[in-house]
């Protein structure tokens, strides 16, 4: 039995004479792990950044495309409103012109037919109707996609502005 004991105390002695030793190595492998773990979630947790900012930059693109297509889509209503109006105006541009047209003829006979009138009058008016006749017809085959129809809208200038096109002026 004293060899037990003494056995026992040599294990305690050679324990305690390394215990410390392998304290101090668990103590650092502890502290490596800890390291190890540190890093795996700072690493994690980068990434985690990395796919949210993506997720923020996809979103952010999404909402730019959708404000775009809402853009082109109004962009498309207006040009098709337009395109609407210019018909309208270049059906009613037409109509005048038929309408001035048969003025025209109307003046012409009864400049045939009224031969007391005054003649410098009636020629001014038939060189004016005449010219009116060519600016009618010279717009009546105007393709309505033109960018002369916008100025046309504006009345006032309409005999100078369609001169100025037939011209190539403009």
């Amino acid at each position: 039995m004293s060899n037990v004991i003494i056995g026992i105390d040599k294990e305690r002695a050679a324990i305690k004479s390394s215990g410390p030793v392998c304290l101090s190595a668990a103590v650092e492998q502890l502290e490596r792990e800890r390291d190890e773990a540190r890093k795996s979630l700072e690493f994690q947790t980068k990434l985690n950044r990395e796919v949210i900012d993506r997720e923020k930059q996809t979103h952010k693109e999404r909402d730019e495309l959708r404000a775009e297509v809402e853009r082109a889509e109004a962009k498309t209503a207006a040009e098709y409103e337009a395109h609407k109006m210019t018909k309208c105006e270049r059906d009613a541009l037409k109509a005048e012109v038929e309408r001035l047209k048969a003025e025209n003829v109307t003046l012409r006979n009864a400049q045939m037919c009224c031969e007391s009138c005054d003649e410098t009058v009636t020629v001014e008016i038939l060189r004016e109707l005449r010219a009116d006749k060519a600016r009618l017809d010279w717009l009546a085959n105007l393709d309505c996609d033109s960018p002369l129809w916008g100025a046309l809208s504006d009345t006032t200038k309409l005999r100078s502005t369609i001169d100025n096109a037939m011209k190539g002026e403009l």
